[in-house]
């Protein structure tokens, strides 16, 4: 058997891991192979040492292995770098410190009508801009998220602001307006040649919306979740009689000019990244043509091999373009935190004031005397600031990350689509899913809102074309969506009840009708949700007072009744259905695609005592 044959056979152990075992094994080996020339091992002979020197390197090793292995799991890993990849890879989005929102209230002082000392001068009324900035007694900024028009009317032309008259022929108008803190600021960046998937980072952390981006030859730059997506959603003001309900409409449009962006985990700051392709010569194809880069020789009969460069094949616009040799313009708002979190009436001081009037009002000293007039407070503390999530904050994030997508797949992805839709495009109050009983590829959505009197409506054909294009952009090709609006079935509850003589008769029925109330409130119901009518027999029979419940005519303990149409002068829906018929095995159940509503509580419950 040769040597080499021999080293092959040896006993090796590939399983020590720490700096003992790994120096027990190399001197048990050497003793076993070369028991005659090596024979020292004390700690200070030259054997020794040299045997401590290879433990100790292969305990760097082992402990270097367990570490990276233990990186490659979110779980365990705890360098800034991996943990910021994981969270990457999940979707998770790294976020700094939020900010706080609130209600303030804005009064100003509008004079009467020279033709009519009681009205107030319509062209008197202003437009509070949204760039106005109100200081905080804690030295906290807060701005304006919308403009606020003062001679803003409903469908019936009254003013949506609170009037108050005075004593000298002038009204105080009070309008409430929604703020959010942080300071806005606007960076330059120069940029000379075209750079691929170029990166800028924006000087300070915690920005927490990017509000514009735009470049010297005034192109917009939308933001994309990834550059691979090539639309984003616009927003249109709705002019239309239900624009209180639906502020806005939704529209899809091309995004060639696109940008990402991302927090790093370090400093909180944020990075932009931009398009892949060029912004010259936009108008050519989109994705490279690879036969335009044959190389041309002229007069030559043999040709030797030349070098590639495949990535000048990767120069495609199909992940956005982006504009060389221009200036862009970041405006973005940033800061947030606890502290931003204020106290009531905290919010006073007007640090800068941007008034606009009517272009027919022309007394400048009506002007002042509004603008002067001008006073703020917010009647409730602000909330919502929070501070940066923890890195192990964020690593809590991953698992539940991993599973959700962004592409509508299940029922519950469309519901959660459906319930995320941003609230100026309408608000659906509920929702309901169901198989399309003539076409097996077809989804049937069940749609209903609710007024700002707290009543179901239908919803208007804004929203629902909203929701279309909202939904048809995230939907499989092959999926069909029918949205259909929600029945209402108004009702009405009677029961009797026999009390307890040491009880006073009003104190058990207004205890009754208050649980009945909230019970029935509209916010417990959804589309297809029965009544369950034990349920309701306990609450009244668990009323303190109560005997017992008196049955009706046909023995039932409650009776209820549809309401369509016009009864003593209150409005119901037109749609009806048979109430003893619907009742099965002690629920009272809606038709498909309809819900139950008590509109008018106060006079739709009715209870009597005997």
């Amino acid at each position: 058997m040769s040597i080499k044959d021999k080293i092959e056979i040896r006993n090796r152990s590939f399983l020590n891991k720490t700096f003992e075992e790994f120096r027990n094994d190399m001197v048990s080996y050497i003793r076993t192979y070369y028991p005659d020339k090596l024979q020292d091992f004390s700690v200070n002979g030259i054997l020794g040492s040299l045997v401590d020197i290879g433990a100790a390197v292969n305990d760097n090793m082992s402990f270097y292995l367990d570490h990276q292995f233990s990186e490659l799991d979110p779980d365990t890993a705890i360098e800034d770098q991996n943990i910021e990849m994981h969270l990457k890879n999940a979707g998770v989005k790294i976020m700094g410190s939020s900010p706080s929102v609130g209600e303030l209230t804005i009064e100003i002082e509008i004079p009467a009508d020279n033709s009519d000392l009681t009205k107030p001068n319509d062209l008197a009324l202003p437009i509070i801009k949204n760039d106005c900035i109100f200081t905080s007694l804690e030295g906290i900024n807060f701005r304006l998220i919308d403009d606020v028009d003062f001679s803003e009317k409903d469908s019936l032309g009254v003013y949506k602001a609170t009037i108050l008259p005075t004593e000298n022929n002038t009204f105080i108008f009070k309008k409430k307006a929604f703020i959010i803190s942080g300071d806005i600021i606007t960076e330059n960046f120069n940029i000379t040649n075209f750079t691929a998937f170029r990166k800028i980072t924006l000087q300070n952390k915690n920005v927490t919306d990017i509000i514009s981006v735009r470049d010297s030859f005034n192109i917009q730059y939308y933001e994309v979740n990834d550059l691979s997506e090539d639309t984003v959603y616009q927003t249109i003001t709705s002019i239309n009689n239900n624009n209180e309900i639906v502020k806005d409409s939704i529209k899809l449009i091309s995004a060639p000019y696109r940008f990402t962006s991302e927090v790093l985990i370090t400093d909180r700051k944020t990075t932009l990244t931009f398009g892949g392709g060029s912004g010259s010569g936009f108008e050519l194809d989109a994705i490279p043509d690879p036969s335009e880069y044959a190389i041309n020789f002229y007069g030559k009969k043999i040709n030797k091999n030349f070098s590639l460069n495949p990535s000048k094949l990767l120069n495609t616009k199909t992940l956005g373009v982006a504009s060389e040799n221009c200036t862009l313009f970041v405006t973005y708002r940033y800061g947030g935190g606890l502290n931003h979190n204020v106290p009531s009436l905290s919010i006073t001081n007007i640090s800068i004031k941007n008034i606009e009037f009517n272009d027919l009002l022309t007394d400048q000293t009506i002007k002042r005397d509004v603008s002067r007039s001008m006073l703020v407070y917010n009647e409730l503390e602000t909330s919502g600031g929070t501070d940066a999530p923890a890195i192990s904050e964020l690593k809590a994030f991953i698992k539940s990350e991993k599973n959700s997508q962004l592409r509508i797949v299940t029922k519950q992805d469309l519901l959660g689509r459906l319930y995320t839709i941003p609230s100026n495009f309408g608000r659906v109050f509920r929702a309901s899913l169901k198989d399309n009983p003539n076409n097996p590829l077809s989804t049937q959505l069940f749609v209903i809102s609710k007024n700002l009197d707290n009543n179901l409506i239908i919803c208007s054909d804004l929203l629902k074309n909203n929701l279309k294009t909202y939904l048809n952009n995230q939907r499989l090709i092959s999926d069909s969506i029918d949205i259909l609006d929600a029945q209402v079935i108004n009702l009405r509850l009677k029961f009797q009840i026999i009390k307890d003589p040491a009880y006073n008769k009003n104190d058990i029925l207004n205890n009754i009708l208050n649980k009945l109330k909230n019970y029935l409130n509209i916010n417990n119901f959804y589309i297809d949700q029965p009544i369950i009518l034990s349920e309701i027999v306990t609450l009244i029979m668990s009323t303190e007072g109560v005997v017992a419940m008196e049955p009706f005519n046909d023995k039932s303990m409650l009776k209820f009744e549809c309401l369509t149409g016009i009864v003593n002068e209150n409005i119901y829906s037109n749609s009806s259905i048979d109430v003893n018929s619907s009742i099965k095995k002690g629920l009272l159940i809606p038709p498909p695609g309809s819900i139950f509503e008590f509109k008018y509580p106060d006079i739709d419950i009715i209870g009597k005592i005997s």
